[in-house]
């Protein structure tokens, strides 16, 4: 079955229903269904058929969540490109991606040779005057979206999923974030990054509203949002909810209203996710997954405050193995190499990364590139990337824990920790921060040193005015890591 139907009956048994609110305009189910249907057969007028990759470089507009639909209805597969990247980086992927068709914003540059159709308020008006194109009867093997990434070492990568293992990505999501038909859901992630569109769209299949919200904003911004609309729930990376966290004043809980408020993407350390539920909202959920495996995990209500050590438990949705070098198992409390299995689970990537090395598939299984460790009762401790591990000397040493020390201390506004090539040890631990306030390198490298096992306190400490980032909130470890000369 289509997963586009899932949208279609809501426009059947509610078509007067919000479904889509951006400024100044609300469309209902119906409408909402009837642009989708008429959409999908401009684009086959473009020339468009079932299995043909179209890629999407578009601002986060009520268009662009329309033309999502649409190619889900038609049986095209789409990929979402990110908008703010330089144009070099986007034409690196185009390449990988080999689409048939790019749907860009009037004003966008050619990218890699691929045909350009410009979504303009022209275009929006002709569409909306053609009739609806059918609903395609997908097959479950059928492939419907690649989720896009520069990958971990700056060359191309994409995803594969197919309808079924998106329906099943659907209802991990379900079962980790509790979205509801009675949801109002803010949506302000930018949609290059897969859960924030994707879970738009759930929202959609489910028949709540969602509002769109500019992806720029501030604390104040967003607080303003929810009290406008009576926002239930949402999703926000970790950054814009320490934003969140230095706007309480008064009264706890700072948004009432909201219900449900993912985050994903990037990990809080226990303290800041102890104060989010104390203070900012008790609907605080953490969840942990990749573009090519969906929400893996879940950490919600009370264990946030007993296990924010840890990023939950993980979902039955899915099987989980942590493996050593040599794909053998490793025993609980020991760390390992997590690797994926599923009925959500990619089982085709395209690009760079797709045998050996960070996000393989080998076997069956998915190697996201994490390190983990899983507990006796169950809880997934996030160690770091398999990429970012720094061998200092021949030992091993996590830059997320240094991080998450880091970000403890009262001056330290964000924290990243790479490894610099050194020709005595390999390598040497390096931190970049940014400063809260005034902020002392010397004192900064005592609190570690009286925290840290020598051999991991960082040799230099670089102050900066803000971290690389990715559109999801990840910090480019790389970009990092090119600043330093080796030793």
């Amino acid at each position: 079955m289509n997963s586009y139907a899932l949208f279609g009956r809501q426009a059947r048994y509610q078509p007067e229903r919000p479904a889509l609110v951006e400024e100044g305009r609300t469309l209902s189910y119906a409408a909402l269904d009837r642009l989708a249907g008429q959409y999908a057969t401009a684009l086959r007028q473009a020339g468009i058929g079932v299995g043909d990759r179209v890629g999407v470089l578009l601002k986060e507009r009520a268009a662009h969540l329309v033309l999502l639909l649409a190619l889900e209805r038609m049986g095209a597969v789409v990929a979402v490109l990110d908008w703010r990247a330089p144009p070099v980086e986007n034409e690196r992927i185009a390449a990988v991606l080999k689409a048939k068709l790019l749907l860009t914003e009037p004003a966008s540059p050619p990218v890699g040779g691929i045909p350009c159709l410009a979504i303009d308020e022209r275009w929006e008006r002709e569409a909306a005057a053609l009739p609806l194109a059918p609903i395609h009867p997908a097959r479950p093997e059928e492939p419907v979206k690649i989720s896009l990434s520069s990958g971990t070492t700056g060359l191309p990568k994409g995803a594969v999923a197919t309808y079924g293992q998106g329906y099943h990505r659907f209802v991990a999501g379900l079962m980790a974030f509790g979205w509801r038909a009675e949801d109002r859901y803010l949506s302000c992630v930018p949609f290059c990054f897969s859960a924030g569109r994707d879970y738009a769209i759930y929202i959609l299949r489910l028949g709540g509203t969602v509002v769109l919200m500019p992806t720029l904003f501030t604390a104040a911004d967003y607080v303003a949002a929810v009290e406008r609309f009576g926002i239930t729930a949402g999703l926000l990376t970790p950054t814009p909810l320490r934003w969140l966290m230095e706007a309480v004043a008064g009264k706890a809980p700072l948004l009432p209203s909201m219900q449900r408020l993912a985050t994903i993407g990037a990990e809080l350390h226990a303290a800041e996710k102890a104060k989010l539920y104390r203070t900012v909202t008790p609907g605080l959920i953490e969840a942990f997954g990749t573009a090519a495996t969906g929400v893996l995990t879940q950490l919600a209500g009370e264990a946030l405050l007993r296990r924010g050590d840890s990023m939950g438990r993980v979902l039955p949705t899915a099987e989980l193995e942590i493996v050593d070098r040599q794909d053998r198992p490793m025993a609980s409390g020991e760390d390992g190499i997590l690797r994926v299995r599923g009925p959500g689970v990619t089982t085709e990537m395209i690009g760079e990364e797709t045998g050996e090395g960070p996000a393989a598939l080998r076997d069956g299984w998915f190697y996201p590139g994490d390190l983990v460790r899983r507990d006796e009762e169950g809880y997934l401790q996030l160690k770091g990337r398999a990429a970012d591990l720094i061998i200092r000397g021949g030992v091993n040493i996590y830059p997320a824990e240094i991080e998450k020390l880091l970000l403890t201390h009262p001056a330290v506004a964000e924290a990243a920790v790479v490894g610099r090539p050194s020709a005595e040890l390999g390598e040497e631990v390096v931190a970049f921060v940014t400063a809260r306030t005034t902020l002392d390198a010397g004192l900064l490298r005592q609190f570690c040193r009286e925290r840290l096992a020598v051999y991991k306190v960082p040799r230099d400490f670089i102050l900066v005015a803000d971290l690389p980032r990715t559109a999801a909130g990840k910090v480019l470890k790389r970009a990092l890591a090119a600043r330093l000369t080796p030793l």
